[in-house]
C-alpha cells in the first residue's frame, strides 16, 4: 500500500508541475495589442489639365485703299506735263495782276522786262515759291518790280501726284510775255487769226 501512495504522490507532483508550466507560459505570452491604423488622407482628385486651345492669330488690318494718286517720278514725262509745264502759266497768272493794275501802261514799251530767279519746293503735293531775286531788269519802275516779286513769292498750288522735290528756276515778265494772260486778251471775242499766212503782192 505504501507503494501505491508513492506512485500517487509522484503523479500529483507531475500534474502540479505541468499545471505550473502551463500557467507560466500563458502569463509570459503577452496579449497582442491591436495596431491602430493611421488615418488615410483622402486622395485629392486632380482635374485633368485642359488641352491648350489654339487661338488663331488676328488678321493684320488691311489698309484702306487710298484715294490719292501715286507720286510721280520727277524724271518722267508725266511729271513734266503736270508740273514743269504749269509753273510758268501759274506764275504769269499771278504776276499779270501787277501789270493790269499799273496806272500808266503807255510809258512802257513791249520790249521792257524783268527776269526773276527763284526756288520752287514741293512738299506733300504743295508747290511753294521762295528766294525770289532780280537777275536783270529794264522795267525802270521800282513799284512794279516789287509787285512782281510779291506776286511770284505768294504763288502756290497743290497736286497730290507731285513728289517732294526742289529746284531753281527763273521767269521773264514784261508787257510782251504777260499779254496772253491779261483779262483783255482772255475775254477777247473776234475772228480767229488765219491759220495760213496771207501774202499780198504789190500792185494788186
Amino acid at each position: 500500500m505504501g507503494k501505491w501512495l508513492a506512485i500517487g504522490g509522484l503523479a500529483l507532483i507531475a500534474l502540479l508541475v505541468l499545471m505550473w508550466q502551463q500557467l507560466a507560459s500563458s502569463s509570459a505570452t503577452p496579449t497582442p495589442t491591436p495596431i491602430a491604423k493611421a488615418p488615410v488622407a483622402p486622395v485629392a482628385t486632380i482635374a485633368p489639365t485642359p488641352a491648350p486651345v489654339s487661338v488663331a492669330a488676328a488678321p493684320e488690318p488691311v489698309a484702306a485703299p487710298s484715294d490719292k494718286p501715286a507720286k510721280l517720278d520727277p524724271q518722267s514725262d508725266e511729271f513734266f506735263r503736270k508740273h514743269d509745264e504749269v509753273v510758268v502759266p501759274n506764275l504769269m497768272r499771278s504776276a499779270v495782276k501787277c501789270w493790269e493794275n499799273t496806272a500808266n501802261k503807255a510809258k512802257f514799251n513791249r520790249t521792257q522786262s524783268i527776269v526773276l530767279k527763284f526756288k520752287q519746293k514741293i512738299t506733300n503735293g504743295t508747290v511753294t515759291i521762295h528766294d525770289v531775286t532780280i537777275d536783270g531788269s529794264s522795267i525802270g519802275d521800282a513799284a512794279l518790280e516789287a509787285c512782281f516779286i510779291q506776286q511770284i513769292r505768294s504763288t502756290t498750288w497743290h497736286d497730290d501726284a507731285l513728289p517732294d522735290w526742289e529746284q531753281e528756276d527763273e521767269i521773264k515778265l514784261g508787257p510782251r510775255t504777260l499779254k496772253k494772260y491779261t483779262r483783255e486778251n482772255i475775254d477777247y471775242v473776234g475772228p480767229e487769226a488765219p491759220r495760213t499766212p496771207v501774202y499780198i503782192r504789190g500792185g494788186e
